[in-house]
């Protein structure tokens, strides 16, 4: 005997990592702003040797005469200036120039949309008030007001039948009414003629009664599809819309149970919106993040932090020294080591809390190359560590089931990597210094496409992307921000009052980023469209990195004052909370960057309990339902569990349903459904399984 529940899905995500260890969780879809690429000085540099008081000794050598006001500064094809640093010849690197994003050059924007749902085909082209088209049906007009003769505003099933030939009122009659000799008889069909013999639908005939035609007899139209196996509404389909996921008539099984949830009367949404007819999408609103990893550079360890509360979660034993943290696309945490020269991952859920070496993998770290000061997770879930020293960037690529990892890939660059980005198209960006320079590297191929000498005085710290992909650097002694627009292959350098020793940068959802100023206490807002200073707005003492959590709230991580403060959008200070040991941070400690920025992605997440006595089944296959547009997916996962608390490996991705498993027998399944986008956004309409008694 075999039963299946399911949900539909919702629309806007907002995924809650403390819920990933309940029993009914509904969570994810992220947002995706918008995709498009949209919006000289003096070439001194900046160099660093090793033993400043804070781990990290920095300081110029050449010029620093540059023009420092802020503008626009456009390389021109003079040639390389330096062979060691790659291409400076100026070429635009923001697509073909003519700003749609397709590459044609047409400025049009005329990607390919296949894949998703075309505008009804239902309108009104003699504008007489009754509409044509094969959609009409399913946007609730009657078949009986359909217009029979779109290009003739006098037919139409409002009009009167005069004696001339045609079928002046749409009733699929001709001149009933009219004179006519007796026995004379005359086909008929009042429905769109495109249906007529399709389905149930057939045509009727018109007889000759007391010198009159009769109305249409025997006639079969258009009806609403029901579930019975046969084409009510004549479209060469059987059943369409009306089938549950399972693939039979509700109630035509009774031996199988078939629970499908459409999202307004599902028991929890935390918080999103849903349309019951389009499903899941990826929606518009910032995801919910609940915890921040903050390095203890001094205590080397890393701190998980409430994100709400601020409450220290856990602290985790790693390396020496750490200092750069990523979020992968499984929420756990990724930190470098700079003196003991590796990185470690912390599992955010999924170990023994009470155990905290049990969370860290793999016992020892990965071993890297000097000195790893740039840290950063691709759209596929590789993790990528940028060696000072070793002067190149290294792949790291992870096996979830075997629990390995192997550096794949390893990238020379011509400078000391100290920073690291990536863009919405997957490109790797590098802060370097020994240079001041700035890498655009291939995630796939690991091949250096451009590095770039921005044309101010450059003592480049911390990197991070908008959500236009415009690239932001801290200028660290210059005490400016720089900001580079891909689509417009143009620098720019923005100077905030009060501001020096420019830090860390974060970029918000919006039109802004945010940069730490740690020689004057305060953190500087920026627009991304205008570089126009909003406000310097006040925090710790010695602020290093700034982090984005959800709906847009910023985060500083103070150094010398021990503590993280987290503000809103406007500046308005949310919370203070006590970081011991140094805190060190300056990359993405909160996951934001990589779930809007890079993998624009997102998650629907839904448990299913075992309804059968004895409380144990065998899931015997998953199903869902949905649109896929070119170079989008949906990736379907599942894990198991007997108690809804301690879970097995998530198995899959599988991408066509059904997903045959035979999986258990257990009294829990959970199933987790990965959007990602591509053309287009994917949607998800529904998915659920089937099980059955062991």
């Amino acid at each position: 005997m075999s039963f299946w529940q399911g949900e539909y899905g919702m629309r806007d995500r907002v995924i809650s990592l403390d819920k990933l260890r309940g029993i009914s969780v509904v969570a994810a879809l992220v947002c995706v702003p918008a995709l498009g690429l949209t919006g000289c000085g003096d070439d001194s540099t900046g160099t660093e040797s090793a033993g400043e008081s804070e781990g990290e000794s920095e300081s110029m050598d050449g010029s620093t005469t540059g023009d420092a006001s802020a503008g626009p500064a456009s390389e021109t094809d003079g040639g390389e200036t330096d062979p060691t640093v790659g291409e400076t010849d100026g070429d635009s690197t923001g697509g073909d120039g003519d700003g749609d994003g397709d590459g044609d050059g047409d400025g049009d924007g005329d990607g390919e949309t296949t894949g998703m749902v075309d505008p009804p085909d239902c309108f009104d082209e003699d504008g007489d008030g009754y509409s044509a088209g094969e959609d009409c049906i399913e946007e609730g007009i009657d078949p009986s007001d359909l217009d029979c003769n779109d290009e003739d505003d006098g037919i139409n099933p409002g009009a009167d039948e005069i004696c001339d030939g045609f079928d002046n009122n749409c009733d699929g009659g001709v001149d009933e009414g009219c004179p006519c000799q007796p026995d004379d008889e005359m086909p008929c069909y009042g429905g769109p003629p495109d249906t007529e013999g399709v389905g149930l639908c057939a045509g009727g005939v018109q007889s000759c009664v007391n010198g009159e035609f009769t109305e249409c007899e025997g006639q079969i139209t258009p009806t609403d599809e029901i579930c019975n196996g046969l084409d009510e509404n004549c479209n060469d389909e059987v059943d369409e819309g009306v089938l549950n996921i399972c693939g039979w008539c509700p109630g035509a099984n009774p031996d199988v149970t078939c629970d499908e949830n459409v999202c307004p009367d599902a028991d929890d949404l935390d918080g999103l919106d849903c349309d019951p007819d389009d499903g899941a999408t990826l929606g518009e609103e910032t995801v919910e993040l609940n915890h921040i990893w903050i390095p203890s550079t001094n205590e080397n360890r890393l701190g998980k932090y409430d994100t709400e509360t601020g409450e220290l979660l856990g602290k985790y034993n790693i390396g020496s020294s750490p200092s750069r943290t990523t979020i992968d696309q499984n929420f756990d945490a990724w930190v470098a080591c700079r003196n003991s020269a590796n990185v470690f991952q912390v599992w955010a859920q999924n170990c023994d809390e009470a155990d905290p070496l049990d969370c860290v993998r793999p016992p020892g770290g990965i071993p890297v190359g000097a000195g790893p000061r740039a840290v950063v997770t691709d759209e596929q879930n590789r993790v990528w560590v940028g060696s000072y020293y070793g002067k190149d960037v290294r792949r790291i690529v992870q096996d979830d089931d075997t629990e390995t990892y192997e550096v794949d890939l390893i990238v020379p660059t011509p400078g000391n990597v100290y920073g690291a980005t990536i863009d919405s198209n997957n490109k790797l960006w590098t802060s370097e210094r020994g240079g001041g320079l700035v890498s655009r590297i291939d995630t796939e191929t690991g091949q250096i496409e451009k590095t770039y000498v921005p044309p101010f005085p450059r003592s480049l710290y911390g990197i991070a992307v908008d959500r236009k992909d415009g690239i932001w650097l801290g200028n660290w002694t210059i005490n400016n921000v720089l900001h580079y627009k891909q689509e417009t292959d143009e620098w720019f350098q923005y100077q905030a009052p009060n501001a020096t020793y420019t830090r860390g940068v974060g970029c918000d959802g919006g039109d802004h980023c945010w940069v730490a100023n740690s020689g004057t206490n305060n953190v500087s807002k920026f627009n991304i469209i205008t570089g126009e200073l909003v406000q310097n707005f006040t925090v710790g003492s010695h602020p290093l990195g700034i982090s984005i959590g959800d709906s847009d709230t910023v985060f500083a991580v103070n150094r010398y004052s021990n503590s993280a403060t987290k503000m809103d959008n406007d500046g308005n200070e949310l919370l203070s909370f006590p970081v011991t040991g140094s805190p060190y941070a300056y990359s993405d400690m909160t996951g934001y960057a990589l779930l809007n920025f890079v993998a624009q992605q997102g998650f629907w997440i839904k448990t299913f309990e075992c309804q059968l006595d004895p409380p144990s089944c065998v899931w015997e296959s998953l199903h869902w339902q949905g649109v896929v547009p070119p170079n989008a997916s949906i990736e379907i996962e599942y894990r198991l569990s007997d108690d809804g608390q301690n879970w097995g490996q998530w198995q899959g991705p599988y991408l066509d349903s059904p997903a045959n498993i035979g999986a258990g027998p257990t009294q829990f399944l959970q199933m987790r459904a990965t959007l990602k986008l591509g053309d287009q956004a994917p949607v998800l309409q529904s998915m659920g399984v089937a099980y059955a008694v062991p």
